[in-house]
């Protein structure tokens, strides 16, 4: 069963839950501010019993004392005050919180773990949709709502990309990331410790969600290996590409993602059993992320795994085979036509096979290299085509030696 994340994401109203100058390293100020920097597109109040007036806006001392009930309260609390907190706002027709303080049981002293115990009874006894704890935030961009405590961010383009992430601080560093190079993004999550909502629900959301087109994450466990597989199944049934990048493959990996959100570490090859029947597309980095959802926002998905490939030296054929084979890649079979084709047009001495070393005298011929791999993509066995080689970016770059 799949946890509601709409209140979450689509909030009507949003509280700040322990605002001030300094608290929380000063998050709920950013908070404030990028919610302002929008326009605060959604009704926003500022919870603090210390307080009566901060940036310009009235402080409200509880949940109780405020004109409407909340739909989102961003909790940047004390971890002993939170509890408390989170009973008073669902006894106000709270809906849902994001709860940025930690020390709920991770790390390796485990230190508040009762309080831990105690949140999640709360959660699962009153069905309040919660992030975190021990997470930085979400980004709602339909809604024109960032919360996500930093202002470097703020800009970021609307677009049709979906993250999932369980590190806070390498979300921030990938949108950065694949913004500069041209990604725009719909949601992303921070999960944090999965007290409440898990991975499985966001995913569900964004394989729900009609903005979002691409979903990424960078994963440490999966708590519900039932729903996140039924979530994928519907994401490939509806051609909507997953790309996940999971840590603690390695024994060390194992124990950060333990001490970091309290996390088990699914098994690996568990999890490229699941990559494998449900089309979800694993990568190794979080570059390799970018460079995928770049691939998937061209919308020409390939038939098949079958190659070929055109390079300019005989090393690269090698680095493309291994990289072929790693992969589960096939070589593509071309027929007598193209090669007829292509023995036709490539200098004598050149021979045509796949894969082929084009050589650098015919990759200096920009036109030439072009019209040769038109021709191997042409091929009906073709389903990709890997070509590597320096194209020239002007006319006066290519120089025949003399």
């Amino acid at each position: 069963m799949f946890r509601n994340v709409d209140p979450l994401l689509k909030p009507k109203s949003i509280a700040i839950v322990g605002a001030s100058e300094t608290g929380g390293d000063g998050w709920s100020r950013v908070l404030f501010n990028n919610l302002k920097e929008s326009g605060f597109p959604v009704p926003t109040y500022l919870i603090n019993p210390r307080r009566e007036e901060l940036w310009g806006e009235k402080v409200y001392p509880n949940f109780a004392s405020l004109p409407e009930a909340i739909d989102h309260a961003l909790v940047i609390v004390p971890a002993r005050f939170v509890n408390e907190m989170i009973r008073e706002g669902i006894d106000n027709g709270l809906k849902a919180a994001t709860i940025f303080s930690a020390s709920f049981g991770e790390g390796r002293k485990n230190i508040g773990q009762g309080r831990g115990e105690e949140l999640k009874e709360i959660i699962e006894d009153s069905g309040i949709s919660v992030c975190g704890p021990n997470c930085m935030g979400l980004f709602c961009l339909p809604q024109d709502i960032q919360l996500y405590p930093t202002t470097r961010l703020r800009n970021l383009p609307k677009g049709e990309v979906g993250g999932i992430f369980h590190s806070g601080g390498t979300l921030g560093y990938w949108f950065a990331q694949a913004a500069e190079r041209g990604l725009g993004f719909s949601y992303a999550m921070s999960c944090g410790n999965e007290f409440g909502l898990d991975s499985a629900d966001y995913l569900n959301f964004l394989v729900n969600d009609p903005d979002t087109k691409i979903i990424v994450g960078m994963i440490e466990s999966v708590r519900r290996p039932k729903e996140f597989m039924e979530a994928a199944r519907r994401a490939f049934e509806k051609q909507k590409p997953v790309i996940l990048m999971k840590l603690g493959s390695s024994e060390l990996g194992k124990e950060q993602a333990k001490t970091h959100t309290g996390a088990v570490a699914v098994d690996d090859d568990v999890f490229n059993a699941m990559c494998h029947r449900y089309g979800i597309t694993r990568c190794k980095s979080i570059d390799e992320m970018v460079d995928f959802a770049l691939s998937f926002r061209q919308k020409r998905l390939p038939r098949g795994n079958k190659l070929a490939i055109v390079t300019t030296s005989g090393g690269a054929v090698g680095l493309t085979l291994e990289a072929v084979g790693d992969e589960g890649g096939e070589l593509a079979q071309l027929s007598t036509e193209s090669f007829k084709r292509m023995d036709d047009f490539v200098p004598e001495g050149v021979d045509v096979h796949n894969p082929m070393d084009a050589g650098s005298t015919l990759a200096a011929k920009v036109p030439d290299f072009c019209e040769l791999c038109e021709m191997f993509a042409a091929d009906d066995d073709v389903d990709i085509i890997a070509v590597q080689g320096r194209v020239p970016l002007a006319d006066d770059e290519v120089k025949t030696p003399e």
